[in-house]
């Protein structure tokens, strides 16, 4: 999709370009059963997206970082740069808290141009256990 629809010279100048371009497609392609924040307050600060589905109790928080520059090393770097913001500043902590969110997700995204990687953070997936007391 990156190659067919983002112009290069526009996509050069910032994070929020791919923002809300991600934004666009998640909400044209998501069902009803999910719900998507864009920059809600979380934790610590604002995430980038957060996708919910309540009815099976899944949530994904993604994190996107422009790239210092088109090199997959320094894109890679990007997404762990993303991934680590979102557990230093606690973005899943109303998920957590507030939420019936049994599995959580968190990927960082990181883009330059027309070029994209993307990485899920194994060590950060919760799958939550809620105690009955």
């Amino acid at each position: 999709m990156l190659q067919k629809f983002i112009n290069y010279r526009v996509s050069s100048g910032n994070e929020s370009y791919y923002h809300d371009f991600l934004t666009d497609i998640l909400g044209l392609t998501t069902s009803r059963d999910i719900s998507l924040q864009s920059n809600p307050e979380s934790g610590n600060g604002f995430s980038d997206i957060i996708l919910m589905n309540e009815d099976n109790g899944t949530a994904a928080i993604l994190e996107l970082k422009k790239s210092t520059d088109g090199k997959r090393s320094s894109q890679l770097r990007s997404c762990q740069e993303a991934v680590d913001q979102i557990n230093e500043k606690q973005y899943d902590y109303h998920l957590r808290h507030d939420g019936d969110y049994n599995t959580i997700f968190k990927f960082g995204l990181s883009f330059w141009g027309k070029k994209c990687e993307i990485l899920l953070d194994e060590s950060g997936r919760q799958e939550l256990q809620h105690s009955e007391n």
